[in-house]
């Protein structure tokens, strides 16, 4: 689909207007939805920018305690290993929701096999143990 990004970097303190503007962005727009803004801030003055962005990362290394507890993720790097951060974070989302589907069905199909074929229960634990195997190999994938 049709994704805009509206980048603003190497910004200061008396720049934070127009990344304040970016908040009338987040509103939802005709038949597209609101755009999401993300903020990556050093943390020394970024609170309220944090704290008003769908996404914001801080880096540790500079961070205060209070804009380490406004943002979404802390960056524990430097801001070099963002794009490899998102690329995990994508990975780890999919997998968790390929683990949870891959799982409900064999739950499914064993339930359903278990009313209609009178299913003993040991049979019915065992594969409930074999499903919970399958999701760890899943997991373990690269």
């Amino acid at each position: 689909a049709d994704k805009q990004r509206i980048i603003l970097a190497h910004t200061w303190p008396q720049d934070e207007p127009r990344a304040q503007d970016l908040e009338q962005s987040m509103l939802p727009r005709a038949g597209r939805g609101p755009l999401v803004v993300g903020f990556v801030g050093d943390g020394l003055n970024d609170c309220p920018a944090l704290a008003s962005a769908h996404v914001g990362i801080v880096l540790q290394e500079v961070g205060t305690q209070a804009t380490v507890d406004a943002a979404s993720a802390v960056l524990q790097v430097d801001i070099d290993q963002l794009p490899a951060a998102v690329t995990i974070a994508r990975r780890a989302r999919r997998l968790v929701l390929t683990n949870l589907l891959l799982a409900l069905s064999i739950n499914v199909a064993v339930i359903g096999l278990a009313a209609t074929c009178g299913l003993p229960l040991w049979l019915s634990v065992l594969s409930d143990s074999g499903g919970l195997l399958v999701v760890l190999a899943n997991s373990l994938w690269p």
